[in-house]
C-alpha cells in the first residue's frame, strides 16, 4: 500500500461500508460518523528559517525565526501559527519528525545544537543526523562549507493526547541562543486501532458463528 502523501488528510471510516484496504478506528466518538486523526505522511519536516543578523541584533532568537511545516491539522488546516516562532506541529503518536535550520539572511549557518521537551519524554532517538565526517573531508571549512545536517525524532507511542512545548538551542556562529515556544500538537491512535484482514488480501473471511448467518 502506498503511504499517504504529505500535506494529505486521511479519514478513517467507520461505517460497515468500507473501501478496500480502510482502517477501522472504532468505536466512534458519541455521535460522530468517523474518527478522524492527521496522517500526513510517514515523516514531518520543521523547518527553521533564520535572519540571523536580525536575531544577533536583538539578542533574541524568536525576533529572527520562523518556522513552518509540512504537517495538517484533524480538520485538514495548516499547523498553528506557521510563521512565527511559536510553531505548533500536528502530528500523531509514530511519526518521524525532522528539523532543519536555515539562514534566510546574514552570513552566518545556523545550526541546531539541542532539542529538548519541557514536560515530558516525547520523542525517542532525538538527537542529530547527517554531520559531515570532517576527518574525511579534507576541504571542510566551517561556516562556509554547506552541512546539510538536521535533528530527528519519533513520537513515541505511549505519548498521551496533548500539547507539548519544546525548547530549541541554535548556534549562530560562536553564539547559541535558544526559544521554548515551538510545540507539537499529538493526536492519540485508538488502542483498538485494527485492520479487516479480508479487506486487503485474498483469504475468504472465516465462517459465522451463527448458524442463522450462515443460512
Amino acid at each position: 500500500m502506498t503511504a499517504p502523501a504529505i500535506d494529505t488528510l486521511v479519514e478513517v471510516d467507520v461505517s460497515d461500508a468500507r473501501p478496500l484496504g480502510t482502517a477501522v478506528l472504532g468505536p466512534p466518538p458519541i455521535g460522530a460518523a468517523d474518527y478522524r486523526v492527521p496522517m500526513n505522511a510517514v515523516q514531518i519536516n520543521i523547518a527553521l528559517l533564520i535572519d540571523t543578523e536580525k536575531a544577533l541584533r536583538s539578542g533574541k532568537l524568536e525576533n529572527g525565526l520562523y518556522m513552518v511545516d509540512n504537517s495538517v491539522d484533524a480538520a485538514g488546516q495548516p499547523s498553528g501559527s506557521r510563521g512565527t516562532a511559536k510553531l505548533c506541529t500536528s502530528c500523531t503518536q509514530g511519526m518521524v519528525l525532522n528539523w532543519f535550520a536555515f539562514a534566510i539572511a546574514g552570513t552566518i549557518t545556523p545550526m541546531i545544537t539541542n532539542i529538548e521537551f519541557l514536560e515530558r519524554p516525547v520523542c525517542e532517538k532525538l538527537m542529530v543526523y547527517g554531520a559531515p565526517a570532517i576527518d574525511r573531508s579534507p576541504s571542510y571549512v566551517p561556516c562556509i562549507t554547506p552541512v546539510y545536517n538536521y535533528w530527528a525524532g519519533i513520537v513515541l507511542p505511549e505519548v498521551p493526547r496533548g500539547r507539548y512545548y519544546y525548547r530549541l538551542d541554535v548556534r549562530l556562529g560562536a553564539i547559541t541562543m535558544s526559544v521554548s515556544t515551538p510545540s507539537l500538537d499529538v493526536a492519540e491512535i485508538p488502542k483498538q486501532f485494527e485492520t479487516r484482514r479480508s479487506e486487503w488480501t485474498d483469504e475468504p473471511p472465516p465462517p459465522p458463528s451463527d448458524p442463522e448467518q450462515a443460512a
